[in-house]
């Protein structure tokens, strides 16, 4: 979903672009959008260093010229420019932005001094009721009718054999899928149908079989990215990540 909306987002740039730029030169015309354009664009954003936005201007402020300064060569001034373009790729893999990051790297924050969270005042009674979840993708019924209650202080394992619905039932608390029918309640408050991000803030988290950290990220900025939504500061989700990273060594 944010990968969605990020595109999304930048297609209203590159629309609004277009719509100015047949105001500002006077004419439409389809050779904007060739091939050669595509692969330019490709270009910079690989010479410049995806992900940030100085890769992205410093990689069209390089391509732009970079043509101009070889043009006294004459002929041979494709050849010296494609030269160019690859060793960029060859020797810095991760664009000029990720060179100047090895060449000149930014000496790391301090740690922050480990806290423990607070305590958790659970109310009493179960956290997590579900009833009657029921789910079917065609004519295949992937959960039928199915019921639990989760405790406090209580760890409950889900047991069957591959394509029993495990893995959807786990996605219809965590609202990964809608289901068909039945309620997912925390306290008297029924989430079933509500958005991951809904239901993750309302308290119900999940992981996933395969587990990477995102790009560029450290372990304790992916702890600490669990704790944003509770402690409301970044300084207060790492101290309190760190504590937990201490006590899993």
């Amino acid at each position: 979903g944010l990968r969605l909306a990020a595109f999304a987002l930048s297609a209203v740039y590159a629309g609004a672009a277009g719509g100015l730029g047949g105001h500002t030169q006077r004419v439409v015309s389809p050779e904007v959008l060739e091939f050669p354009v595509m692969v330019s664009v490709l270009t910079i954003a690989v010479v410049g260093g995806r992900g940030r936005v100085a890769g992205a201007v410093l990689g069209a402020v390089l391509l732009l010229h970079l043509p101009e300064w070889f043009r006294f060569l004459e002929r041979s001034y494709l050849i010296v420019y494609g030269v160019a373009l690859l060793a960029t790729i060859v020797l810095a893999p991760h664009g000029l932005t990720g060179l100047l990051d090895r060449l000149f790297p930014v000496r790391p924050a301090p740690l922050p001094k480990p806290a423990a969270p607070p305590e958790t005042a659970f109310p009493p009674g179960p956290l997590l009721r579900v009833e009657g979840l029921t789910k079917s993708f065609g004519g295949v019924q992937a959960v039928g009718g199915v019921s639990l209650t989760l405790s406090a202080g209580t760890i409950t394992g889900l047991i069957g054999p591959n394509g029993s619905g495990k893995t959807t039932l786990v996605n219809l608390i965590s609202g990964l899928e809608r289901p068909d029918g039945g309620r997912v309640l925390i306290g008297e408050t029924d989430l079933a149908g509500q958005r991951p991000d809904r239901i993750a803030r309302a308290g119900i988290a999940r992981t996933f079989q395969a587990v990477s950290l995102p790009e560029g990220a450290g372990v304790l900025a992916a702890v600490a990215a669990a704790r944003l939504e509770r402690d409301g500061s970044i300084a207060q989700a790492e101290a309190h990540a760190l504590w937990a990273l201490e006590r899993l060594g």
